[in-house]
């Protein structure tokens, strides 16, 4: 257990520092050892915290910390000050990213707890700050890995571009604790060896169906409408907001042995869903329809409410990453920096998040983010939250 006691009023210290530097364990320091004036733990947890106030650049991170040095020295001792700008590029581009990755996920999941009953969604993520900067070089894609429910962001893998995205999701698989944990994925992820390995880990599947799978996707389309042996349980809803009228019919077939017996190669499928989305905007509208497939049983108002939380990865994580992180205008790009500056955005956002469920406040991420980098006792909250809930 990680001891915090306050020195003088002037912040948190660790009582025992390497205890505190354990929370960085997963990264290792590229640089050799004799050449070192800056610690790694020293130069990560500032870079965290410039983010966390509102840095989005590497000038801004360096700014932020030379305005807050006073604090941060209540963490960590800075014996040597701080880095040049041109240091910090260098290390934090000379990381590796799956260090990185490791580090996000570990955090994530002492913040997240557990996930029995989460749904957790897998999507994929272009850094589009990095193409627009460095020509000739494929797009840098991330598989982003996100506790819908929650909030938490629980991993990222970094791959070269969208096609990679199977071989990443088997790669987070491979590892993964599954108990009580249902998977959502978009199409690129409905292939029967996924369905396979969520099962053999103790998990459900939620898979979007699309043209991917042409035999299965025209076998289910045929089942829904064939309403004289088909009788789905159908839910609809209706919302208002933001000048619009969205309608969803949900309709979800529990009794399919027809459809498990020509497609056995899916493990445990158990039931099909078609949700119907119609969007009416003044005097417009669309409507879209979507198919899934799913190895739990449900009603259509629930595969409804599942359906939506796969795409809270959209809104709650990418989205706010975009908006509030300033992610797809960020210029940092320097050999793995994109990558892992992207780790430490979703770090800054769970630490956030946690805050927010520790302490009860409603307030936005771009709020309390402003309240961190304007108010140190913010700044001494939200980062008490974290450390006491990690350590």
């Amino acid at each position: 257990m990680l001891l915090i006691k306050w020195n003088e009023g002037r912040g948190m210290l660790a009582k025992n520092e390497q205890e505190f530097v354990e929370f960085f364990k997963e990264i290792d320091d590229p640089r050799q050892d004799e050449k070192v004036l800056y610690p790694l733990h020293e130069i990560l947890f500032m870079v965290l915290v410039g983010v966390l106030g509102g840095a989005e650049s590497w000038d801004s991170i360096l700014e932020f910390a030379k305005f807050k040095l006073h604090l941060l020295k209540t963490y960590f001792p800075y014996k040597n000050g701080l880095p040049s700008i041109s240091t910090l590029i260098r290390l934090i581009g000379l990381i590796k990213k799956s260090c990185m990755e490791s580090w996000l996920s570990t955090q994530a999941k002492k913040i997240a707890g557990a996930l029995q009953g989460e749904l957790v969604a897998f999507d994929g993520k272009a850094l589009r700050g990095k193409k627009k900067f460095e020509n000739g070089e494929q797009n840098t894609h991330l598989l982003n890995v996100f506790a819908s429910e929650l909030g938490i962001a629980l991993a990222q893998k970094a791959i070269p571009d969208k096609s990679s995205e199977i071989s990443a999701i088997h790669e987070i698989l491979e590892d993964a604790d599954l108990n009580g944990v249902t998977v959502s994925i978009d199409a690129i992820g409905c292939q029967k060896e996924i369905t396979k390995e969520v099962i053999e880990r103790g998990g459900d599947y939620l898979l979007a169906l699309k043209a991917n799978q042409p035999s299965l996707l025209s076998d289910v389309e045929s089942m829904f409408e064939v309403k004289k042996t088909y009788f789905p349980d159908i839910f609809e809803m209706n919302e208002k907001g933001h000048g619009r009228i969205e309608r969803r019919r949900g309709e979800v077939l529990n009794d399919i042995e027809w459809l498990k017996e020509r497609h056995s190669e899916w493990s445990n499928l158990k039931s099909v869903v078609k949700i119907t989305s119609t969007r009416s905007i003044k005097e417009q509208e669309t409507t879209a329809t979507r198919y899934y497939i799913s190895s739990q049983a449900g009603t259509a108002q629930e595969y409804i409410k599942r359906t939506r939380l796969h795409w809270a990865i959209e809104n709650n994580l990418h989205w706010v990453l975009d908006v509030q992180f300033k992610e797809d205008d960020c210029q940092i790009r320097k050999n793995n920096a994109a990558e892992n500056m992207a780790a430490v955005r979703k770090m800054a956002l769970n630490i956030i998040k946690n805050y927010k469920m520790q302490s009860g406040k409603k307030r936005s991420v771009s709020g309390l983010r402003q309240s961190f980098g304007w108010g140190e006792d913010t700044m001494r909250e939200v980062l008490s939250s974290w450390i006491n809930k990690c350590s």
